[in-house]
């Protein structure tokens, strides 16, 4: 079977107000299941039905119920999912969501004069069943939000609360409460009559006026009084030990009931609250002056320490900038020179062809290397007479050491410098 639903209205439209709105539902029953070997299979039945306005509504409501309750059974639970459809339950804002269709059919029975129809009693109960489900929804995603969304679900929880607020006059009935609860009230009185005219204490009062349904016990704290008497033959096995009639003692006082001689420690607990304490704190009151004396000494001195070692490095560190610099403006000074030295090359090999020269010339790099290689044999030359005096000079030095102030300097080092030249 296959379903699809057409609305219309009376008037010929397709939509129109909500006490207009009409669907008619086309039920089509088809010979085969599908799928089948075939693309299209024969219609052998056609039913339909008309919803009336009240229906259409009750229809939409349980389907938003419907759609609550899926959203909250996911597992594991999506906020997105369930925040899109609780926004579109109770913070919608268009003009047909739930509380117009509660307004449009439903309220004519605020006042309680007429008697609700069995339509609209079926729309009362789906409401009930949409508010519960929108209740529990808003409180399964308070314990989803983090805290960027508690503005938003403060706004839904105060969408909810006018929702809820406006509804409630229609979907309960005022006469069916007040009738029942008249007669309960009555049927108690007349029940209790007899019994209550032959009480005279409070003591039996007090059950029937408890409304809290709290235990004694509760009750009493409630109050600010012991939970119970402290007689032994009703107390557990915790609360007949000392420790717990000291702590009723210190809470409630002389109204505890408790002797205040047991607050006292005994010899025994004395003896081993000193023994614990020698334990835990051997030095003296002086001994531990003493020390937390030397702790802040030594704090102060390394924190002392420590600003000197700041300075130390604050000074290093601007004798460091110092070298950068100078090193920087070395570095610099020797690209200079080379950059000075290749363009005075340049010029040289310009002025050898006696027109300026493509340098990526053949000829042009052929004249470089060559005076490349012409300025190598310079340096090495120029090195090499360099180490024969810095020789000279090594030889030179022995004969002065070992020869007298007054004695002329001997020819020895002369031979060696003649025969070195």
């Amino acid at each position: 079977q296959f379903v699809y639903a057409t609305p219309f209205t009376q008037d010929g439209r397709a939509h129109g107000e909500l006490h207009e709105q009409f669907k008619r539902k086309t039920v089509l029953t088809v010979a085969n299941h599908f799928p089948y070997i075939k693309t299209r299979i024969q219609v052998i039945q056609r039913e339909q039905y008309v919803l009336t306005p009240i229906e259409v509504a009750i229809e939409d409501i349980q389907k938003k119920t419907r759609e609550l309750a899926r959203a909250m059974q996911q597992n594991p639970p999506d906020p997105k999912i369930l925040q899109m459809v609780l926004q579109g339950c109770i913070g919608t804002t268009v003009n047909q969501g739930p509380m117009e269709m509660a307004h449009v059919f439903l309220r004519d029975l605020v006042d309680g004069k007429k008697s609700p129809t069995k339509l609209q009693n079926k729309l009362r109960l789906c409401f009930k069943d949409f508010s519960k489900k929108c209740g529990d929804a808003l409180q399964m995603n308070r314990t989803l939000i983090g805290p960027d969304q508690k503005d938003y679900q403060r706004e839904l929880q105060r969408n909810y609360h006018l929702f809820t607020d406006q509804l409630m006059p229609m979907i309960s009935s005022k006469t069916m409460y007040a009738l029942s609860t008249r007669f309960l009230c009555k049927s108690m009185r007349l029940t209790h009559l007899s019994a209550f005219a032959s009480i005279s204490t409070d003591a039996h009062y007090e059950p029937i006026q408890n409304k809290s349904l709290l235990k004694p016990r509760h009750r009493r704290k409630l109050n600010g009084e012991p939970p119970h008497e402290m007689k032994l033959e009703q107390l557990s096995e915790y609360q007949k030990t000392l420790r717990y009639h000291r702590k009723m003692f210190g809470h409630y006082g002389k109204a505890s009931g408790v002797d205040p001689g047991l607050c006292w420690p005994t010899k025994t607990e004395l003896a081993t609250l000193k023994e614990v304490e020698r334990l835990q704190y051997p030095r003296t009151l002086q001994e531990s002056i003493e020390k937390i004396r030397l702790e802040k000494e030594e704090a102060e001195r390394a924190a002392r320490l420590r600003d000197e070692e700041v300075a130390r490095k604050v000074a290093r560190a601007e004798s460091a900038k110092q070298e950068l610099l100078a090193r920087m403006a070395r570095k610099e000074a020797e690209a200079r020179a080379i950059r000075e030295k290749k363009e005075r090359m340049m010029e040289e090999v310009r002025e050898y062809f006696g027109y300026r020269v493509n340098p990526k010339d053949p000829r042009f790099q052929e004249l470089m290397e060559a005076k490349e290689k012409e300025e190598k044999k310079k340096l090495k030359a120029q090195k090499k007479l360099e180490r024969e005096a810095q020789k000279v000079v090594k030889l030179i030095r022995p004969g002065q050491a070992t020869s007298s102030p007054s004695s002329p300097p001997p020819t020895q080092p002369e031979k060696a410098d003649s025969s070195g030249s």
